[in-house]
């Protein structure tokens, strides 16, 4: 009888050694409806979420010259009651271009927005507005930037960084008259560059730098906080215009020099509007990127073990006929969810470090217009929520998917 149970015990660590825990996504979706009643347009939301997992969704809303910035958060699974952040005239509400909210402890809370500074097409500010008691009231914390140039200024990424935050953004006070102009952006002249800065609570900055002065129009930035501090990707631009992915980390109270994150060497004469979405988890770093060398358009995902030193090959996501519009979030420490659009689908699926991948699951059928925006995705506590832009109804839609842990068997 002994001498059985050893041979059953054994057996049983065999088998349970050879399966690995994967990911699975629920086959349901659960629409969450955002209380949205005035006239006007609904458009441009943002996910974030804050150290405690509760999500925050902010979106802006437009009627005319007017327009305004709003966020609600998740609470008991419904949205709260939205509530102001700022409102004004002339504001540059744009699809790719959109405002962003970072949320710190203690209730600290930055959203970023734009303004027109002047009658160009591009000319516009970056304003910001701080919060110190969890949203409740919003003070205008003055400009991001102090160039004092009408120029363009946007595609912003905003995140909590030691005791305040960290932003990072394009600018355009290079882009001035006199400097050859872009085929890719109209309005434009000389090249955009790419600066940093870290803020107090208060929204006033602290400390600013140039990252790299040549990059490319349009596409957002993204950016990621490791243990060795911020890390930022981007659509770089080189001077014979290939735009891949480049990547600056901040190591030994320096910016590194930039250098590429995968190299795909598209050419590119104009800006593709399609920037890369990235996500740290202490020094693990995911980030998907979108491409089209030779018309042959990509959706992949990267990792990094060393804070942005080092990147993994491409492990690439879609399935064809993709326009990029990507986002990304670690589910655990080894796999993350991934979101992006096949042309009016909007797609899901996990990655693993190692590669693995779930089924692609189409969560709605959107569109491919400018005015559908880029979908944005986060996860928290089991579940992942995304957010889109409905152009039909001009209002915003989210949505949440049950993660599952699964185990499957491995040779």
């Amino acid at each position: 009888m002994k001498l059985l149970y050893t041979i059953f015990f054994a057996i049983f660590l065999f088998g349970t050694a050879c399966q690995r825990p994967t990911v699975k996504l629920a086959d349901e979706v659960t629409y969450i409806t955002l209380l949205q009643t005035d006239s006007g347009k609904y458009q441009t939301p943002s996910l974030v979420k804050s150290a405690d997992g509760t999500v925050y969704l902010s979106y802006q809303w437009q009627q005319g010259d007017s327009a305004a910035l709003h966020f609600s958060s998740l609470q008991n699974n419904a949205w709260t009651t939205p509530a102001l952040i700022a409102a004004g005239k002339y504001w540059f509400v744009n699809w790719a271009d959109y405002p962003t909210l970072a949320v710190a402890d203690s209730g600290r809370m930055l959203a970023s927005y734009l303004v027109k500074s002047d009658t160009g097409k591009f000319t516009y500010d970056i304003h910001l507005a701080s919060s110190a008691d969890a949203g409740k009231n919003w003070h205008h914390a003055g400009l991001l930037h102090d160039d004092g140039i009408h120029a363009e200024h946007g595609f912003v990424s905003l995140l909590p960084y030691q005791k305040g935050f960290f932003a990072c953004w394009l600018d355009g006070r290079n882009a001035t008259a006199g400097h050859e102009m872009p085929a890719a952006h109209e309005g434009h002249a000389g090249a955009m560059s790419l600066r940093a800065a870290t803020l107090g609570f208060d929204g006033h900055v602290q400390q600013e730098w140039e990252l790299d002065s040549r990059t490319c129009d349009c596409c957002q930035t993204t950016a990621a906080i490791t243990n060795d501090g911020p890390v930022v990707i981007y659509r770089d631009r080189s001077e014979r215009e290939v735009r891949d992915m480049s990547v600056v980390q901040w190591m030994n109270n320096n910016w590194t020099e930039p250098k590429n994150v995968l190299q795909q060497n598209w050419v590119m004469p104009g800006c593709p509007v399609n920037g890369p979405r990235m996500v740290a988890n202490d020094q693990r770093i995911a980030a998907v990127l979108f491409s089209s060398p030779n018309d042959s358009s990509n959706v992949q995902v990267v990792f990094s073990a060393d804070a942005g030193k080092t990147f993994t090959k491409g492990i690439r996501i879609d399935e064809g006929n993709t326009i990029g519009r990507v986002d990304i979030d670690w589910i655990n420490e080894n796999t993350v969810v991934v979101s992006w659009m096949d042309n009016e689908k909007l797609q899901l699926r996990t990655v693993s470090t190692s590669g693995e991948m779930s089924a692609v699951k189409t969560v709605a059928i959107t569109s491919a217009k400018r005015a559908g925006g880029f979908p944005q995705l986060c996860y928290s506590n089991g579940f992942v929520y995304l957010a889109w832009t409905d152009v039909e109804t001009q209002r915003i839609k989210t949505a949440r998917i049950a993660v599952h842990r699964s185990y499957s068997l491995q040779p």
